[in-house]
């Protein structure tokens, strides 16, 4: 029986071009059948094999220039794109568009001894600094009274500016019980005075918001001042305690408003 030619060519032409991954296998396959079936009729005593070479070199010749390397990485470029397609959601499905906030929001992050606030305005299209300060209560003060300072300046601050939301720093971690009760003293006198002046609460990690500032959730003080600076294009941001409070609140702002602890 003899092949035509024509044939087996076309055929394993649209086998390889189907599949990249398997085009070396491909290649061995059409040599061997082209060499095996094409020419054993026309060779009945087998020395068609003496001379497999010459009779072999043009069709192998143009079948390895049917694809190139260039058209063999389009195809799998194509084949992998397709794979990133399918893993995408389809139209209609669950996919959320965060829209850019847009009010002003004040940033705190929370200390007994050195409390930093910050107002920002995020109405346009470039955010702006309105006010930061730092509540400092001094070492002659008690304790009691550091709590007193804090909560009447948080609100004499609320009074002067018309704040849309507040953000807080979360507490994650404390050296011992003792940190912890100064510390959680100091927040909840801030959130009283927010909760008092009707404001909006939302809590973001440390993590968190050192990431969304710098890129990186283990960067330094200095790291997120230096970025702080840079969006808001000034030259100082003030203290360390000044700059965190101003990183909450553009966390706020680049997360959308929103937040997975909040009160209102």
């Amino acid at each position: 029986m003899i092949f035509d030619k024509c044939q087996i060519k076309n055929h394993f032409r649209d086998l390889s071009q189907k599949s990249a991954k398997y085009w070396l296998g491909f290649e061995y396959v059409c040599e061997w059948v082209v060499g095996k079936f094409s020419f054993a009729a026309e060779h009945p005593s087998k020395r068609w094999q003496k001379n497999i070479g010459q009779i072999f070199g043009p069709w192998y010749s143009w079948l390895m220039g049917c694809k190139s390397s260039r058209r063999m990485w389009t195809e799998k470029l194509a084949a992998g794109a397709d794979a990133v397609r399918q893993r995408l959601p389809k139209a209609g499905g669950s996919l959320q568009i965060v829209r850019r906030f847009s009010g002003t929001v004040i940033g705190v992050d929370a200390s007994l001894r050195g409390t930093g606030i910050a107002v920002l305005d995020f109405s346009q299209a470039h955010p702006s600094l309105l006010f930061s300060s730092k509540i400092v209560c001094q070492r002659k003060l008690s304790f009691f009274q550091c709590i007193e300072k804090i909560f009447t300046e948080v609100s004499a601050i609320l009074k002067n500016f018309a704040v849309d939301w507040a953000a807080i720093e979360q507490t994650i971690y404390v050296q011992n019980h003792r940190v912890a009760h100064t510390l959680g003293a100091a927040r909840g006198a801030i959130i009283a005075a927010l909760m008092n002046g009707g404001v909006g609460i939302s809590e973001y990690a440390p993590l968190r918001i050192k990431q969304a500032i710098s890129g990186v959730g283990r960067a330094s003080k200095e790291q997120v001042r230096r970025m702080v600076c840079n969006i808001l294009r000034v030259e100082s941001a003030g203290s360390y305690d000044e700059s965190d409070a101003i990183a909450v609140a553009i966390c706020h702002a680049w997360a959308g408003g929103r937040c997975g602890s909040s009160s209102t």
